[in-house]
């Protein structure tokens, strides 16, 4: 029996769609589709089996690939959450808007202890703890979603500082 899947998609996700062909050199979309849910379920197996996805640079650096709504043993986390977004990967403090990163980042930036900062949000200092744990152990991902969000601004034209 054959099943029809028929869905709405946005431009962007149109374009993350025909990105997704290109890469996986598919003929059609429903091919990339159905390509990347297979290399999804691949690599879902050995997540579960307890592996970590890595990638290797060409000085044979190896760094891990984290991509949180595919941990093992959902979230261990108990104050972050991911958030539905088109691109973004990162958690985010459960009951907000805001992005672990965007915490963390203030936090820093400003040089405020996470009571400070628990304290200006209105938020419990665990969850703080919490979400400083979480971009620490997870740099790379904040850094390069930081640098899809400058060239997303620079592509519509903002003017970025030096």
């Amino acid at each position: 029996m054959i099943k029809r899947q028929n869905f709405n998609v946005d431009p962007d996700q149109e374009a993350l769609l025909e990105s997704a062909r290109v890469f996986l050199k598919a003929p059609t979309i429903k091919d990339a589709v159905l390509r990347a849910a297979g290399i999804v379920n691949s690599i879902g197996r050995e997540l579960e089996s307890g592996k970590q996805l890595m990638v290797v640079d060409s000085n044979g650096q190896a760094s891990r690939i984290l991509i949180p709504e595919m941990e093992a043993g959902g979230s261990a986390w108990t104050y972050l959450c991911l958030r539905p977004h088109p691109w973004r990967r990162q958690l985010s403090i459960k009951g907000t808007k805001l992005l672990a990163s965007t915490v963390w980042q203030d936090m820093t930036a400003n040089g405020l202890t996470p009571e400070q900062v628990a304290e200006d949000l209105d938020l419990p200092l665990p969850a703080i703890l919490e979400a400083t744990r979480y971009c620490e152990a997870n740099n790379d991902l904040i850094r390069m979603e930081a640098a899809e969000e400058r060239n997303r601004l620079a592509d519509a034209g903002l003017k970025l500082g030096a």
